[in-house]
């Protein structure tokens, strides 16, 4: 039986009105100056949802939910973003320069040929992406190539590998007609390529959800990627995410010091729950994450 649904009524509030509706929940404010400068800019309903962990099973708000322990969960989900989109980037490079590496072995203008691709129909959009792209001549190196060049009528790859999405490149990657091709481009990056398609799907979202300021420390995630290197996790938890982004960044930068990072951020914030991250206590000691190469004082 549908839900009976009925009119939106709600008004907005001020920020006086927010922080009595926030008490009257059970969110304890010592300081209504400061919380009203945290709502004034980051807004009621986007700093309600890290009420969250602190409701207990009959509905209520523990009593140790204050104003500050909430904010402090908020300051740590926004720097788990930046360290998250900040290896995200490094690996999304890698993954785009790859693609066009192998492919262009072919043509540096083998995207535009419809019979790399699986489908003929997906490729056809695929193309008026790039064609809306390089319309526009927004992005300097598209400029350049029209500016100095007469033909052919579209870039070459290691140009359209800078002004396309994470996203689309995983898509370019899925539908990629040779098997061989597929395993050629996750050679580079050391994994099997159906482990590789798998993870980049993973990234994206969580890509997108850093890109939009969502909350990521105890999203639960649509995709679970395959073969992650540790078992000893939740699926469609952020532990799953960590994982994979460590995985590939060894590959990528073998020095890279990011799983320090990730300690480090996280041991900031003992009252941390991070078991609705998916990490267990004590997880840093496992094999796949130790050594912990330095830690910050």
């Amino acid at each position: 039986m549908d839900m009976i649904k009925k009119p939106y009524e709600g008004q907005t509030a001020s920020e006086e009105a927010q922080i009595k509706q926030l008490e009257a929940v059970g969110i304890v404010i010592t300081d209504k100056s400061n919380a009203m400068q945290k709502l004034k800019f980051v807004g009621y309903y986007r700093l309600f949802s890290y009420v969250k962990p602190f409701l207990q099973s009959n509905k209520t708000i523990d009593s140790s939910a204050t104003l500050e322990r909430i904010w402090e969960l908020y300051v740590f989900d926004r720097k788990l973003r930046l360290l998250v989109i900040d290896a995200i980037e490094r690996i999304e490079v890698a993954f785009r320069v790859s693609i066009s590496e192998i492919m262009s072995r072919y043509s540096p203008f083998w995207y535009i040929d419809s019979t790399h691709f699986n489908h003929l129909k997906w490729h056809i959009e695929f193309m008026e992406k790039v064609l809306k792209i390089v319309s526009k001549r927004d992005h300097h190196l598209i400029r350049h190539f029209y500016e100095t060049y007469s033909s052919p009528d579209f870039p070459p790859s290691w140009i359209m590998v800078e002004c396309l999405t994470f996203g689309t490149w995983s898509k370019v990657f899925d539908n990629l007609k040779k098997r061989g091709d597929k395993i050629a481009i996750a050679n580079r990056l050391k994994m099997p390529f159906m482990t590789l398609l798998s993870w980049i799907r993973s990234l994206t979202e969580l890509r997108n959800l850093c890109a939009h300021h969502e909350r990521i420390w105890n999203q639960f995630f649509r995709h679970t990627p395959k073969d992650v290197p540790n078992q000893a996790h939740q699926e469609h938890r952020f532990y799953q995410q960590a994982c994979i982004i460590n995985g590939l960044l060894t590959k990528i930068d073998p020095g890279s010091t990011w799983k320090n990072e990730l300690f480090n951020l996280m041991r900031d914030y003992p009252q941390l729950h991070i078991t609705q991250m998916g990490f267990q206590q004590n997880w840093m000691k496992d094999n796949f994450w130790s050594p912990i190469l330095s830690f910050s004082n």
